[in-house]
């Protein structure tokens, strides 16, 4: 990634690998030349798009992904992505002022990296092996103590969150790390 960014600016960068087939007793190949172009955009923007009703996949500057859900009762933010950006301000565009949740599946860095924009306003839940890391990274950001106790909710395994229209249920897979989880989307009557 070094050279694909001035400070928080995206760059575009050309690239030109030259190559040759070299064998024993053989004449080297003629040289192919492969030209590649890296478009990074700016480690503050973000992109979106829905990916079906309901659901729109967000991607940060290095292209981890988030889901935002949208239910009758507010909205749920699968992971949060490690931009550099007002992750908030971009996802306050597509909640228009309704409730917002957010959820984790797991406490590595390219997860939870903006959950401080989050907490003070919305409940955020993760895995309870792993809610230690997240009130870690927290406090490291200058949340208070009182704030994460409040706001940071260990789930566990069956657990559901009602979004009104969509039900959703917690199952716990660790091994990634000890409190991974997956959310399942239940099905419901078409939409």
């Amino acid at each position: 990634i070094a050279g694909l960014y001035r400070g928080n600016r995206g760059l575009k960068t050309h690239y030109t690998i030259r190559a040759i087939a070299i064998e024993n007793g053989q004449a080297p190949s003629a040289v192919s030349r492969f030209a590649y172009l890296i478009d990074r955009r700016d480690r503050t923007a973000y992109v979106s798009e829905d990916i079906v009703p309901g659901v729109r996949m967000i991607r940060d500057s290095d292209n981890d992904k988030m889901f935002l859900l949208e239910g009758t009762k507010g909205y749920l933010l699968i992971d949060s992505g490690m931009g550099r950006g007002n992750l908030a301000a971009y996802i306050a565009k597509f909640t228009r002022g309704h409730p917002l949740a957010v959820i984790f599946t797991h406490n590595h860095g390219d997860h939870i990296g903006q959950a401080d924009q989050f907490v003070r306003g919305s409940l955020e839940y993760i895995g309870a092996q792993d809610r230690d890391g997240l009130a870690q990274l927290l406090r490291s950001r200058g949340i208070a103590p009182a704030v994460i106790a409040k706001h940071v909710v260990s789930v566990h395994d069956g657990q559901r969150i009602d979004l009104g229209d969509r039900k959703l249920i917690v199952y716990a897979v660790p091994g990634h790390t000890p409190g991974s989880i997956v959310i399942f989307d239940l099905p419901t009557p078409l939409r």
